[in-house]
């Protein structure tokens, strides 16, 4: 090893022509930036007196300044035609769209009857919507069967099995 360090010629460092003749004027101009970035300075001064006259000062240029404002009005008769007609508008797509509320007055009972017998809904289950008076009075209601009607009632929807006894 010894003997291969004897015979580099060259250490390999290299330096930019002319390195060591600008060097001093590099390393004084950093110097001065750095003292320039470094102090407390910003460069800016306010004249003496400033603060205590600038208040009259933009009251006169806010006087003295007589321009014309353009108002510009937000409710003109255009834009009410147009908010009317959207409000109008409206209103029809509503009752256009929206169902009437359907009164009892002119339901009919076999249309009723029917929509119960369709759904097949249960004695129990119309019970439960009733109130207990509600039922009262439908279970002394005035009904009167004749004693035929009953008979043919009777023999039409009964068998002689639904009267044996287990």
């Amino acid at each position: 090893m010894n003997k291969e360090l004897k015979n580099i010629k060259t250490t390999g460092f290299k330096t930019p022509d002319n390195y060591f003749d600008t060097i001093e004027d590099n390393v004084m101009d950093n110097i001065k930036l750095n003292n320039i970035l470094n102090s407390k300075s910003t460069g800016q001064t306010i004249p003496e007196g400033y603060f205590d006259t600038i208040e009259d000062s933009v009251y006169k240029k806010i006087t003295s300044s007589k321009k014309e404002i353009k108002v510009v009005r937000l409710f003109t008769r255009k834009n009410m035609f147009y908010a009317a007609s959207l409000a109008a508008a409206i209103v029809l797509m509503l009752i256009v769209v929206l169902p009437s509320n359907p009164s009892f007055s002119n339901l009919e009972l076999e249309t009723v009857e029917n929509y119960i017998y369709q759904e097949s809904y249960s004695s129990e289950d119309i019970a439960a919507l009733l109130t207990e008076e509600e039922l009262k009075e439908v279970l002394y209601a005035d009904s009167s069967y004749s004693d035929e009607s009953l008979e043919d009632y009777i023999l039409d929807n009964t068998t002689i099995e639904d009267f044996i006894i287990e």
